[in-house]
């Protein structure tokens, strides 16, 4: 457990340091990471209405799923971004990424999960040592998703109401 441990580690830590080579930024990368708790959370609240422990590969479901969940947010922020680069204003600019987005992100959701859900729970065959990574990354993927639809632009829009008010504090001292 504890190399695996250290191997979601540094999974997280290289997805932060891409997403600040490719946002130029160090604050909208800790956003995208925002969305893995919730995956987590998902996966936690899927193993025990099951009755499953988490075990060992429902771990390392976990460390895979770490790095699918957040391309949900990326893909937000980056409407996000270039609708603030043609000049919409930030709340303007997250309302339309999130309706854009929406439909694209519910589809590679679905399909994702539709593949994973046979070999979850056995359809065509049962092998019980991938069981647990099948339901860590499908049903992390189902709720991890939704809540990212719902929570991710509130927390975009938090973080802009605070980048604002250093910005005005900034200015006035």
């Amino acid at each position: 457990l504890a190399s695996l441990f250290r191997a979601f580690s540094v999974a997280v830590l290289g997805i932060f340091f891409i997403l600040i080579l490719v946002f130029k930024n160090v604050v909208q990368p800790f956003l995208i990471l925002a969305t893995i708790p919730l995956g987590l959370v998902s996966v936690i609240f899927t193993f025990f209405l099951h009755g499953l422990p988490l075990s060992f590969m429902a771990m390392l479901g976990i460390v895979a799923l770490a790095g699918v969940i957040v391309n949900n947010a990326i893909v937000l922020l980056d409407f996000i971004n270039r609708a603030r680069a043609k000049g919409m204003s930030n709340m303007d600019s997250i309302v339309d990424a999130s309706k854009k987005r929406l439909r694209p992100i519910f589809l590679t959701t679905i399909t994702t999960v539709v593949g994973l859900m046979p070999t979850a729970y056995g359809i065509g065959g049962l092998d019980k040592f991938i069981v647990p990574i099948a339901l860590s990354i499908g049903w992390g993927m189902v709720f991890g998703s939704l809540l990212t639809v719902f929570a991710f632009p509130a927390i975009t829009a938090v973080l802009d109401d605070v980048l604002n008010l250093f910005k005005r504090k900034k200015r006035s001292s």
